[in-house]
């Protein structure tokens, strides 16, 4: 899952930046949280979903909440960069095509959301 974890990011960074990895050292192997300057967060959430790409504003937990992660502000992030930040988590069943296919919406539509801001 880290093998699959880090070529998402990876990508996302080549085609996708400005873009930043909440958090720092060690973490979890199959989560990728990641704040998209210029983006919102609440605007790609709902595009990525339309197009088929599962990702949340926060935790499994805070489902439906409106409020920025109390996760993101305890680290230290501010209101807007929490609120613009997504979470995207990849399972052992998650095959690299359905990451490769996820990348390409998620480029695409960062890029038109950069576009037109």
């Amino acid at each position: 899952m880290e093998t699959l974890r880090d070529h998402f990011e990876n990508e996302l960074i080549k085609n996708a930046s400005p873009l930043l990895i909440n958090g720092e050292g060690e973490r979890v192997s199959n989560v990728s949280n990641l704040y998209f300057p210029g983006i919102d967060g609440e605007t790609l959430l709902i595009q990525l979903d339309m197009h088929g790409v599962l990702a949340s504003q926060g935790s499994a937990c805070a489902s439906g909440s409106l409020e920025p992660s109390r996760v993101l502000l305890g680290m230290g992030l501010g209101t807007e960069k929490a609120k613009n930040s997504l979470r995207f988590s990849i399972s052992r069943y998650t095959t690299k095509e359905e990451i490769d296919r996820a990348l390409k919406i998620i480029i695409n539509l960062v890029q038109q959301m950069r576009a037109f801001a």
